[in-house]
């Protein structure tokens, strides 16, 4: 089942009082507003929260310098996101301190446009370098992962009796997917009506034996343990 993501809400690693998420945890659900079909013991619809990392990986060899020190970003060099400041996300690692500073790529946050080379110091300030044409030797990246306390949410369809047709729902939590929450939901057949299960939408568009063709109208809510 193709996943759409959407933000869901950050973690942050406290640098400076300055400091923008580094990682974020984002809720991939499935998609809306797009025919279904599922048969019994099927998953109807999941929603899983993941841990996304947000970086630039230079895509070619370019030279960058401050007075007369200079300094280059090689090919497939990946910074993460740390801070932000003056308008700009930045992107830089902090085990490679050259004559105090820390060199790096802005991307202004309003204009994806403009990328600009940068130093910042230890303490989180940021200067600009002459405005070198970069912005397409960079590229932002977003990677995904699980992480131990990140959970599911799931339905499973379990099938139909008469005009009844019977859903699982799960809450799971972390790698090895521990049963938080475990709930049985049944509903009537009824036609021209919206079907409600942890805030997940869903109507109900056809039925082929036990089959059912259908379409999410929205996503689970986000949990909140």
């Amino acid at each position: 089942m193709k996943l759409l993501s959407f933000a869901l809400f950050s973690v942050l690693t406290l640098l400076m009082p300055f400091v923008v998420k580094s990682q974020e945890r984002v809720l991939v659900s499935s998609e809306l507003n797009k025919e279904m079909t599922a048969g019994p013991d099927q998953e109807f619809a999941a929603s899983k929260l993941l841990a996304k990392t947000i970086q630039v990986q230079i895509n070619e060899d370019f030279e960058v310098k401050s007075g007369f020190t200079k300094y280059k970003h090689k090919k497939d060099m990946k910074y993460p996101l740390r801070r932000a400041k003056k308008g700009y996300d930045l992107y830089y690692a902090n085990d490679r301190l050259i004559d105090g500073k820390y060199w790096g790529i802005g991307i202004n946050k309003k204009d994806s446009l403009d990328v600009i080379s940068v130093l910042i110091t230890p303490e989180g300030d940021m200067s600009k370098q002459k405005k070198y044409k970069i912005q397409d030797k960079i590229e932002r990246i977003e990677t995904f992962q699980s992480c131990n306390d990140c959970y599911i949410q799931k339905l499973t369809y379990l099938g139909k009796e008469e005009e009844e047709i019977k859903f699982k729902y799960q809450l799971l939590s972390g790698v090895l997917e521990k049963v938080l929450i475990e709930k049985d939901y049944n509903y009537q057949l009824r036609e021209d009506t919206i079907y409600e299960c942890e805030g997940l939408q869903f109507t109900i568009n056809s039925i082929h034996g036990s089959t059912l063709e259908y379409e999410l109208l929205s996503s689970f809510r986000p949990n909140e343990r």
